[in-house]
């Protein structure tokens, strides 16, 4: 191969190098943005269905007795895509109201009961899933129950 080829070859394998690395580059900031974007609209839901829980409580309604929550939930997992389930639980550990029919009634796992006790939004992990949750409070600033939103993890099919 003469010099002039050489180089040629090096310039091509340079750009290559580069085009690669600017690639990379734009997948990790586009997953950066894909999680911001999540995290915020978990937040957005967590306050929006705190609010709307605490609304029911400062009427005069009690936990028992708020079905429009349920119809809420579903309303607002099909708004979202990669929600797998919204659980409402009572502060004795029991979901009153869920996305998934089959856990209504059903006792929830104890490290949620506990974390009633903090006033700050929780996140777990479960496998394929990722859980965030927060508490509700009634008017004396008690924790009323708890909303746990559970996310899949599971990579989304290129579009």
């Amino acid at each position: 191969m003469s010099q002039a080829g050489r180089i040629v070859a090096l310039a091509l394998a340079a750009i290559g190098a580069l085009v690669l690395l600017l690639w990379l580059l734009v997948q990790h900031a586009g997953g950066q943005q894909q999680q911001q974007l999540s995290a915020q609209r978990e937040a957005y839901l967590l306050r929006h269905l705190r609010t709307s829980a605490e609304s029911y409580l400062a009427t005069g309604l009690q936990l028992e007795q708020m079905p429009a929550l349920q119809d809420m939930l579903e309303r607002e997992q099909t708004a979202f895509a990669g929600i797998v389930a919204i659980d409402v639980f009572s502060p004795a550990g029991t979901v009153l109201y869920s996305t998934d029919p089959g856990s209504r009634g059903t006792a929830v796992p104890a490290q949620w009961r506990e974390l009633l006790a903090r006033e700050q939004p929780w996140q777990g992990t479960a496998p394929g899933q990722r859980q965030v949750g927060q508490r509700f409070d009634n008017d004396l600033a008690q924790a009323a129950g708890g909303i746990v939103i559970t996310v899949s993890t599971a990579a989304a099919p290129a579009t």
